[in-house]
């Protein structure tokens, strides 16, 4: 199965060790737990991306929002919208936040951490009753300017492993199979991966007007989306990377027959593009998920699959926003015939006939719903909503307009493919009529 557990620390690049990171860690939780310590006041600090770095321990008074907070190693979104409405990405000194009663939120004391000018995140005081005294919140930044200078290294390092893990990804997905398996070996030896698993591709992309490069604004919220959804796995599990047109994921895979929880992480990552963009679902965001494959170095083979499995289920309605290639069908095979190469020349002359009839649409829904149904006339009257003897009547007209014989298996087939290359190439029947 795709592993499951979040990810708190970050992979090392060569000359970078797993345990100079787990420092990092230790420097910030001694600087809040020394800090709550001399306050007596629950202290957190959180990253740009309102994700959990450090907390103290639990000290009165504390509330839903801080628990929830560090159950889930990040804040939950309702609180980040009421803290970004009251401008703390902007801020440079400390500031209030008010409480939220509705969302279990205390009032609080923000100051943000900066270094060089650059936000790194936030720490978070405890202030129900505004009794926090001047020296008080100045002690507090001296700690969020030491704890800048230690996210800060923690930043340098974390870009230092991205750059290589993206090199290293690129030539994992070229159409070289030395320079994959090159790849492959240097992301495994390098602990960037975990080596001896099946892996599988994920493929995410978003509306583009004339299918164009993504904007800057959509790249930076799809790389931190596909962050977000890689650290819900076990650590060294996933690799993300951020393509002009498109953001992909090569997660490993422990069991290929646990299709649900591969699907299960493609929906994961649908819903963190889409709480990231904040599009409240109106943006057209689409996954693909790729073939499994039995090794990292075989990666490309499934990312070509994801991309197939995608650009599908943008022109096939029906399929939904997550379309597994395993789940493709029919258009597993067709997907490979050249769309441009789809035209009414190509079609079975029956549907020509059926396109140039005046209820063409209607005969041609029927068809379809019948064939797809196996022929089944209960089946195709129930997923229409019509009576049975109306699906006879339509088939009826079927038969004398396209002039076949739906008992023939072999017309029935040709009828189909014809269909589905149809919805594949998105044609116009209207069109094809007038041609």
């Amino acid at each position: 199965m795709v592993g499951g557990l979040r990810d708190r620390g970050v992979v090392a690049d060569k000359g970078l060790t797993e345990g100079s990171v787990s420092l990092v860690e230790t420097e910030l939780d001694a600087l809040v737990e020394g800090l709550a310590t001399r306050l007596g006041r629950s202290v957190v600090i959180g990253d740009r991306r309102f994700q959990l770095r450090a907390h103290s321990s639990a000290v009165d008074p504390f509330d839903g929002a801080r628990t929830s907070s560090i159950l889930e190693r990040r804040v939950p979104p309702e609180v980040v919208e009421w803290v970004r409405r009251h401008g703390v990405e902007d801020a440079v000194a400390p500031m209030h936040v008010p409480a939220n009663p509705g969302l279990d939120l205390h009032a609080r004391v923000c100051i943000p951490i900066r270094t060089q000018d650059v936000l790194l995140g936030w720490l978070w005081l405890m202030d129900p009753e505004g009794t926090l005294s001047p020296e008080e919140i100045g002690m507090a930044s001296s700690v969020a300017a030491s704890a800048g200078q230690t996210m800060y290294r923690r930043q340098l390092h974390r870009e230092m492993e991205s750059a290589r893990r993206h090199v290293l990804l690129r030539d994992l997905l070229t159409d070289s199979a030395e320079l994959s398996q090159d790849a492959a070996d240097a992301l495994i030896d390098g602990n960037l991966f975990v080596g001896g698993t099946m892996v599988v591709a994920f493929v995410v992309t978003l509306s583009v007007a004339g299918n164009s490069h993504l904007m800057d604004p959509d790249r930076f919220g799809l790389d931190l989306a596909l962050d977000a959804a890689c650290r819900s796995l076990v650590h060294r599990r996933a690799l993300h990377l951020v393509r002009p047109r498109h953001g992909l994921v090569v997660a490993a895979v422990q069991d290929e027959s646990l299709t649900h929880r591969i699907q299960g992480f493609g929906e994961r990552m649908l819903t963190e593009v889409r709480r990231t963009l904040g599009d409240g679902g109106t943006r057209d965001v689409r996954v693909g998920i790729g073939s499994v494959v039995p090794s990292l170095a075989e990666a490309a083979r499934s990312y070509g699959r994801a991309c197939e499995a995608v650009d599908v289920g943008q022109v096939v309605a029906g399929l939904g926003p997550v379309v597994a290639w395993n789940r493709l069908g029919v258009f597993r095979t067709l997907s490979r015939f050249p769309r441009e190469e789809i035209t009414e020349d190509v079609l079975h002359p029956a549907l020509l006939r059926l396109a140039s009839d005046r209820g063409e649409q209607v005969l041609l829904d029927t068809l379809e719903a019948y064939l797809d149904a196996g022929c089944d006339a209960a089946a195709t009257a129930d997923r229409l909503g019509l009576h049975r003897a109306s699906v006879y009547s339509r088939l009826k007209r079927i038969e004398a307009v396209a002039q076949v014989d739906l008992r023939s298996g072999a017309d029935r087939l040709a009828l189909h493919l014809g269909l589905k290359l149809a919805r594949l190439a998105s044609l116009d029947w209207h069109q094809v009529a007038r041609t």
